[in-house]
């Protein structure tokens, strides 16, 4: 399903996407999803698709409208790189924003095995960065991997990105050990680059954290040599070592000789800070002078005033802020810290800052002043400086990147100090100009008072700002701009669209605007408001510019014209004010055409509705309207059939019917007709499509006459589905003339069986057994699509109340928020899916296609293959939580189980998938394409529904489980499978194998392997207790089993609610006897390693052991019960796993075969038996619940079987995930 962008015409669409409008591009992304089966599809010549391509755009806008078009978000180029992959490579956050928004995998990795979050801290860009911040599940697994992160950072010298990880986790969580049993510290520390350690202490960190045992299995886990130690135990790099000294670390250990030395040099090197008089600016190995460290004094307990006391007193001895330490100075500190009091300080002394010296980063005082959005300080800086020329770009992307109050405050003072507000910003707009056209307009009055303008700047700016909307058309007036026409319309037209008259108001007491000024299409402001539908500037077009109602462009159309032809939900807001202030709905334009001619030819049924019923017109005014002919002699009727408007001339139908009905309907009336170029689609007086009306015509005499008629309507495009007031269509009018051929004409023309009366029903009322069985099979074919459909519809609905539900104290629960993500993917897809599929089963034909739609989208419906854990996770927290019941009750009316029943919804459209294609496809026909396709997808879609349906019974299994630590060797034993059933039992007796030939052991349960022979020469092996601790369990008093549907766990549970684990089997290797003889509460289980007669251990109370009993019979014939969906053997033939209870053992004894030439299973199980007779076996056998001898042989089939609908056995046909 791969083609190339030519193919589809995608190239087009990019130039779209480039150059478009929001309204432009929707409906291209519409007419092409129409067309073809789907963007997602269509790669270039680098496998990459639309998706991969603008996510290099920094300037495309329209993410939304985009996505809603693509299915599979996650799609890889011939680089495996997604397209967040590709917006993070290019820094572009709104793509970075846009895509995480709807979920896309922010963990897939690429060729070089990174994923988008690495590629984002590899960028050392913070606005990237702050895009993933945005949204939980990456901060999360920022969190969770916060020491690969650092090591990422660590290995690429990513400094940046590394100080922005420890600014958002902070010191308790860069403290936290990995499975190395190290921090981040301890990582730091082995560099060459002391940055990062410094960062790191800055941020408070124990310095003197100790490595731990390693919990993974790695080289170094048994070396004690590797615990305990710091980080100035692990450092080899001088500078690092130095910094840590520094800070005040030890070791734990002997400090290596050259340790020692820098230990030592640090020492005397805080001596001399000590006691040092002048010079002051000294340079440590930090790079830093002792009035920096004052400056850094913001961990010291003490107080502001006597920092900058330590200040005054290292003025007074000649610091320099303006020292250059080779790194950064004073100034560059104080102004990144915001001290405004250290910076005044600085002044008092006379010593200004450097306005040009840069420090290793390549930033001046006033960069950092700005950075850090402070207005006093950047005001504080820069008076009486002059701004450097080489900061210009930088302050110029900063400014506008910010509030606009705040980037307004600080551009007062820069500007005086000769920032000029027309530097370029990144986009290569000026400043001032990008802040108009952004609507930054405190921003844009600062620079425009304190610029100088010409008059072109200013007329171009005011342009912008009218454009924009931006309130500075009162101050760029003062100024002198005076513009007053622009691309031919007069400059107070474009206020139209303003939601403020303050615009208008402004420019209308500029004397060079007249109020009745036309562009050159002769529309005046009145004919611009009614074509925005903006009911404020209608009647401001009235109180403001006292403008005619009925004022004519030169096509002769009124402001009424104009607003007809626009429509929209202000439309009767808007007409009402036209008509308050004297327009004429009467009056035509050039064409003579009234209002009634435009909104029938733009298809506005809500306007024609409101203009019929409700706009206050007279019923002579009405008629007039509607008989009107325009120049071509058509009527409003015919101007919506020649549009294909057929819902606006239904509107018009109830006024007055079409002449076509006044006289009998002939061929040569209805091809004079249809050649007029009018649609077929019109209706009568009693509101019946023309095409009922010809099928009423029928003579059974002359057949033809009217399958003539019906065929020239369908040639010209009819609508067999349309219904009349009775809701039949042309087909309920065609079963009761009783004619096959009418009837199958109109079915392969796409005849709708959904709408009206049931045709079946129809069929069997008049016993029409030829067209019913004709009908039969597409008629059940489109009921399913429909209730798929259908099913998919209400969901979404119902997916949108539990959102509203989903207040912000429940979206801060961990599990709640992880399920948000799978609740959004499949409403998102549902609703992908009911937009594709609605529209094909609505004119459904017999041959209609689904199973491309389907194909299409299957497998992005196998992305949610985790919602059911994620809903059973979320469920669990809902209803343990005491707060949440009064708090649903208070918000939403609502119980709990009413929430549980909406979120619930994914769970079960993922399990029904299956189902619901199935009725699809059993009536499709099988020897067509459609059916080869509903095929894969019906087998793709029932192994979800098992897949889900399974995940969800392990997650309530292990929830089970939560309460009890089931423990094998003191390690945590975790079980993924279905818990069926368990219970603690008494053991009445244990018998245990007898000994023959040992053949090994499995020293892992304390098992003997042991052998013995029958007569005919089967080998059988068997288990033997050879441990203590397993025998005097058997042997002992209790005994808990947990029957999983895989396996059986054997072991005691202790008094801390432990379980210890001492044996397992797997649950084809036991077998049972519930008999009667056994006692009430008791039975006999057969294992590997003997026979164990139990009784129910009811000490506690509790339901009753006679109850327990049956529950465990139940459990047990539940699951070895024959499966009647897979009794016949796919190859003539069975693989089978056979366990069985030996006399001379009693234990169980197990074997694999292959039996040939049988057709079910139960043949099978015959020759089993047979042949287990035949080797001399000598197995129990025990009486059934009817009384029965049965043997103790249990046939576990292994057979591989594929699934429903699936013809082939293929396993590629099959979805694995």
């Amino acid at each position: 399903m791969k083609h190339s962008f030519a193919e589809g015409n995608v190239n087009a669409l990019l130039e779209a996407c480039l150059n478009s409008d929001e309204k432009h591009l929707q409906q291209l992304l519409d007419n092409f999803n129409a067309q073809n089966i789907g963007l997602d599809f269509y790669y270039d010549d680098n496998g990459r698709t639309l998706l991969h391509i603008l996510a290099s755009y920094p300037d495309f806008k329209y993410w939304k409208l985009l996505l809603n078009s693509f299915i599979y978000l996650d799609s890889t180029d011939s680089s495996l790189q997604t397209a967040l992959h590709i917006a993070v490579l290019n820094k572009n956050v709104e793509a970075c924003r846009a895509l995480l928004k709807f979920n896309v995998s922010f963990t897939a990795e690429d060729e070089k095995g990174f994923n988008p979050v690495q590629l984002a801290f590899l960028s050392n860009d913070k606005d990237v960065l702050d895009s993933f911040l945005d949204f939980n599940l990456p901060f999360k697994y920022m969190y969770n991997n916060k020491h690969s992160i650092a090591k990422l950072c660590f290995d690429n010298n990513c400094i940046e990105s590394f100080e922005y990880l420890c600014q958002i986790f902070k010191a308790g969580s860069l403290m936290e050990i990995d499975e190395d049993g190290k921090a981040i510290i301890h990582y730091a520390a082995q560099l060459s680059n002391k940055s990062f350690m410094q960062i790191l202490l800055d941020y408070n960190v124990d310095i003197n954290q100790k490595t731990t045992k390693p919990r993974s299995n790695t080289a170094n886990s048994d070396d004690p040599n590797s615990v305990g130690l710091t980080a100035l135990d692990i450092a080899t790099n001088p500078e690092v070592i130095e910094l840590l000294a520094y800070r005040g670390a030890v070791c734990s250990r002997e400090q290596k000789e050259f340790v020692k030395d820098i230990v030592q040099r640090v020492n005397k090197d805080r001596e001399i800070f000590n006691d040092m008089k002048e010079p002051i600016d000294i340079v440590d190995y930090n790079n830093y002078t002792p009035l920096i460290y004052a400056l850094l004094n913001k961990h010291s307990r003490s107080s502001k005033q006597s920092q900058l006391s330590l200040i005054q007193q290292l003025l007074d001895k000649k610091a320099n802020p303006n020292f250059f330490t080779s790194t950064t100075t004073a100034y560059h500190i104080a102004a990144e810290t915001k001290n405004i009091e250290a910076i005044k300080l600085f002044l008092k002394y006379q010593q200004p800052p450097a306005m040009t010296s840069r420090d290793s980063v390549g930033k001046t005082c006033i960069i950092y002043a700005v950075e850090s959005e402070d207005p006093e300080t950047v005001k504080v800086l820069v008076t009486g400086q002059k701004v450097s020329q080489y900061d210009y770009d930088t302050l110029a992307k900063l400014l506008f990147s910010f509030d606009d109050d705040i980037a307004s405050q600080m551009a007062g003072p820069l500007i005086e100090g000769g920032f000029p507000p027309d530097t370029k910003t990144p986009n290569g707009e000026s400043l001032l100009y990008a802040a108009v056209k952004n609507c930054k307009p405190m921003l844009a009055e600062v620079c425009i008072k304190l610029s100088q303008l010409s008059q072109a700047d200013l007329d171009n700016l005011l342009v912008e700002a009218v454009m924009n909307e931006c309130p500075v058309v009162p101050t760029l007036l003062k100024c002198g701009a005076s513009i007053t026409m622009y691309h031919g319309r007069p400059l107070f037209h474009f206020t139209a669209k303003h939601r403020t008259s303050d615009a208008l108001i402004a420019l209308m007491k500029d004397p060079n605007q007249n109020k009745t000024s036309v562009d050159t299409r002769g529309n005046t402001y009145v004919h611009y408001a009614a074509l925005l539908a903006n009911p404020r500037a209608i009647k401001d077009s009235f109180s403001i510019l006292k403008l005619d109602a009925n004022t004519q462009n030169s096509e002769e159309e009124t402001p009424l014209h104009i607003l007809t032809q626009s429509g929209g939900p202000s439309y009767r807001q808007c007409f009402e004010a036209l008509i308050e202030n004297n327009a004429n709905p009467l009056i035509v334009n050039k064409m003579k055409q009234n209002i009634l001619h435009y909104a029938a030819r733009y298809g506005h049924t809500d306007v024609l509705d409101f203009l019929l019923n409700q706009g206050g017109l007279t019923e002579e005014q009405k008629n007039q309207l509607y008989d009107q002919q325009d120049a071509n002699g058509f009527t409003p009727l015919e101007s919506a059939l020649l549009a294909n408007m057929t819902e606006a001339g239904r509107k018009l139908t109830k006024l007055k019917a079409h002449p076509i009905f006044d006289s009998p309907l002939t061929y040569s009336s209805i091809k004079a007709f249809l050649d007029r170029g009018l649609s077929p689609n019109v209706f009568d007086k009693d509101d019946s499509p023309l095409i009922n009306n010809v099928v009423e015509l029928y003579d059974e005499n002359k057949p033809n006459d009217c399958i003539t008629l019906v065929q020239l309507l369908l040639d010209a495009g009819a609508n067999s589905s349309l219904v009349d007031s009775k809701t039949e269509s042309a087909f309920h009018h065609a079963l009761r003339k009783k004619d096959i051929n009418l009837c199958k004409m109109l079915m392969d023309a796409g005849s709708s069986f959904l709408v009206g009366r049931p045709l079946n029903v129809i069929c069997e009322e008049m016993n029409l057994k030829e067209i019913g069985a004709m009908i039969k099979k597409p008629l059940r074919r489109a009921c399913a699509a429909l209730e798929l459909c259908d099913i998919f519809k209400n969901a979404c609905k119902e997916y949108t109340a539990a959102f509203e539900l989903l207040n912000d104290e429940l979206r801060k629960c961990p599990e709640v928020q992880l399920y948000i993500p799978e609740m959004e993917n499949m409403q998102r897809l549902m609703d992908m899916f009911v937009a594709r599929l609605a529209p094909i089963v609505n004119i459904m034909k017999p041959t209609t296609n689904l199973g491309d739609i389907f194909i299409y989208f299957v497998d992005a419906f196998a992305g949610s293959i985790n919602v059911s854990t994620a809903y059973c996770a979320a469920k669990a927290v809902i209803d343990k939580s005491p707060n949440i019941a009064p708090m649903l009750n208070n918000t939403c009316k609502l119980s709990r189980n009413n929430l549980n029943d909406l979120l619930i919804i994914p769970v079960q459209i993922m399990t029904r998938l299956g189902s619901l294609v199935e009725a699809i496809l059993v009536n499709t026909n099988a020897d067509t394409d459609d059916y080869k396709a509903l095929q894969k997808t019906y087998t793709k879609f029932m192994a979800l529904g098992i897949e889900t349906n399974e995940r969800q019974l392990i997650f309530d299994s292990q929830k089970k489980l939560e309460q009890i630590h089931i423990l094998y060797n003191n390690v945590r034993f975790f079980a993924q499978d279905v818990l069926v059933i368990y219970e603690n039992f008494t053991i009445v007796q244990y018998t245990e194998p007898p000994t023959f030939k040992p053949i090994g052991n499995y020293q892992d349960w304390g098992l003997s392997f042991f052998s013995c022979e029958t007569p005919s020469g089967l080998q059988q092996k068997y288990f033997k207790a050879s441990s203590s601790d397993l025998k005097d369990m058997l042997s002992g008093e209790s005994l808990t089993i947990f029957f999983f549907r895989k396996f059986v766990l054997f072991g005691q549970l202790m008094k801390d609610d432990k379980f210890q684990l001492i044996y397992r089997c797997n649950t084809d290797e036991i077998l049972f006897d519930f008999g009667a003889q056994h006692g009430p509460d008791g039975f006999v289980i057969w294992t590997p390693i003997g026979k164990l007669h139990l009784k129910v251990n009811n000490k506690g109370g509790g339901i009753g052991g006679d109850f327990v009993k049956k529950q465990w019979r139940v459990s047990a014939t539940k699951l070895y019960a024959p499966d009647p969906a897979t009794e016949e053997s796919p190859v003539n033939g069975e693989t089978v796993h056979v366990a069985w209870v030996s006399k001379q053992t009693n234990c169980v004894h197990t074997t694999r075969a292959i039996i040939r030439d049988c057709k079910n299973r139960e043949e099978a199980r015959q020759k089993i038996l047979k042949y287990l007779k035949d080797k001399k076996v000598d197995f129990i056998e025990i009486p059934n619940a009817e009384g029965e001898i049965q043997p103790l042989v249990l046939s576990h089939f292994i057979t591989y079987r594929p699934p429903k609908g699936q013809s082939s056995d293929v396993l590629s046909d099959f979805l694995v995930r």
